[in-house]
């Protein structure tokens, strides 16, 4: 079972891709604000010895925040590319064609 087949009875099945499209979408948005947060709460974490006066030892110490933010960011815009509409490489569109084309190649060997 799907995590998004807690939809309201009756509906039709392009209903659910649109729901399904848009609960994606949503966990995308959540992703980018949390991300967004954290990343912030980070700079702000590793800032503050430079913002309290006290500075670091060598310039590049307060860097360590590039790398969670670096890893963290790959991983969301892996997670757009699927989601986005106008990135759409792993959309629904996309799935929709894929299947289109697996069933006509289907068809055409089973023709033979």
């Amino acid at each position: 079972m799907d995590q998004y087949d807690d939809f309201v009875a009756g509906a039709t099945d392009r209903e659910r891709a649109i729901r399904r499209r848009v609960q994606r979408l949503a966990e995308f948005y959540r992703h980018a604000f949390v991300y967004a947060f954290i990343i912030g709460l980070l700079c702000i974490f590793a800032a503050w010895p430079l913002l309290n006066g006290t500075g670091y030892k060598h310039k590049w110490q307060w860097m360590w925040v590039l790398f969670p933010a670096l890893g963290w960011g790959i991983g969301l815009v892996f997670h757009g590319l699927a989601v986005l509409p106008r990135w759409g490489f792993f959309s629904n569109d996309w799935e929709d064609r894929k299947v289109a084309e697996i069933l006509a190649r289907d068809a055409k060997e089973r023709q033979k």
